[in-house]
């Protein structure tokens, strides 16, 4: 892929090209990170390599779209981020002729074909994006720039950044966990926060003189499945005027849901069977923002296929369950096992929860320090250990 690049002319005489070499402000920044950054994933070899379609936005001046109205104003530098159907197929086409103009066994007109297409979509690009506005509902990895290097801008754009990923949860009921990247001058590091903590790289990635780990970490976001990148794929929003079907959040238009009532539609394990349930209302989520927590949120919800003639409600709680070890396990049981003790031998009219469940993603237990740290051990930065995801419904 580096090679690919140099021959764009995007990596010159060992920097990135577009990148202030001297000590210009933070706005300088902007354009040639998001640039390279687009420029790497359209560069990703293979048709099926990408899993998550996003686009790397300059948004500095721009604040996101919000379905919460408690959502703080706010807005990061930048973000990788699901854009609306139109921006999508331009880049996919810049994508094409770029693969053309670089493709052997080309013809000459062939590629001066090329040329002008791409000339056009790179214009019309440009047009879609001014006061472009993505919406919180599909941040993949917020990013906060900083022109210096120093200890204090480095923590100060680290503060900036959790913010952000505050943000993320927050809108995104469906997030699990959320990578945030800052950036000091040339120096990268990534974050990556989950309701046991924040964790970041320990030694940042120089990316002028590492082109090839940048190259790697900013094709990585776009070559993880959906669970990988923290989304949680039990839960996905129905939208009955513009699919049939529930989709995925973060594959959803934002133009779709923009300024509507969104319902979400989870997957609960009842009697053994998998059985959706839709939301008609969310009751809390006063602790979905806070990181180090169980992050409760409890939803009004009804049988997803009986939608059109509901005859009851229910409630559902999601949460974080904290980690027991050992033999406290047995003394400190979580609240499905109690329930199930306590409703042991009663009718199904008598029992408070009518199922609970720990929720598994892709086949595994979802926790934050085997399935989504992998066993990644680090200094901890902020305090609490929180690590099974539970879900019960009443």
């Amino acid at each position: 892929m580096l090679s690919d690049l140099k021959t764009k002319g995007l990596y010159i005489r060992e920097r990135w090209a577009g990148f202030p070499q001297n000590k210009e402000k933070e706005k300088s920044f902007y354009t040639p990170f998001a640039d390279t950054a687009n420029a790497i994933v359209r560069s990703i070899p293979g048709n099926d390599t990408v899993k998550t379609n996003m686009l790397y936005l300059d948004i500095h001046d721009i604040t996101p779209t919000s379905q919460n109205p408690q959502t703080p104003i706010g807005r990061p530098d930048g973000a990788a981020a699901t854009v609306n159907t139109k921006v999508m197929a331009v880049n996919e086409e810049i994508k094409k002729q770029e693969r053309i103009i670089q493709g052997t066994g080309v013809t000459v007109a062939a590629k001066e074909k090329a040329k002008l297409e791409l000339s056009k979509q790179n214009s019309e690009m440009e047009t879609l994006m001014k006061g472009y506005k993505p919406s919180w509902m599909g941040i993949h990895v917020p990013y906060e720039i900083k022109p210096k290097k120093s200890h204090k801008d480095w923590h100060g754009a680290v503060d900036q950044a959790m913010t952000y990923i505050g943000h993320v949860f927050m809108e995104q009921l469906d997030r699990r966990f959320a990578f945030a990247l800052v950036l000091c001058r040339d120096e990268l590091t990534i974050l990556m926060c989950d309701r046991s903590g924040l964790m970041v790289t320990k030694t940042p990635i120089n990316i002028h003189k590492e082109p090839e780990m940048f190259i790697r970490v900013m094709a990585a976001f776009s070559c993880m499945s959906a669970a990988q990148l923290g989304w949680d794929t039990d839960m996905k929003i129905y939208l009955p005027k513009s699919s049939p079907d529930p989709v995925p959040s973060y594959q959803v238009d934002p133009d779709d849901i923009e300024g509507k009532e969104l319902h979400w539609v989870i997957d609960v394990v009842v009697n053994g069977q998998v059985e959706p349930y839709v939301t008609v209302g969310v009751i809390s989520t006063m602790r979905s923002v806070e990181i180090c927590s169980r992050a409760t949120i409890v939803y009004e919800v009804i049988k997803y296929n009986e939608r059109s003639a509901p005859t009851e409600t229910f409630a559902l709680k999601r949460y974080w369950l904290p980690l027991v070890a050992g033999d406290q396990a047995e003394l400190y049981p979580w609240e499905g096992e109690i329930y199930e003790s306590l409703h042991n031998g009663r009718p199904t009219e008598e029992k408070h929860v009518l199922a609970s469940h720990k929720i598994e993603i892709g086949g595994e237990l979802d926790t934050t320090f085997t399935l989504i740290r992998r066993g990644l051990d680090g200094t901890r930065l902020m305090k609490g250990d929180v690590a099974v995801k539970g879900s019960k419904i009443k």
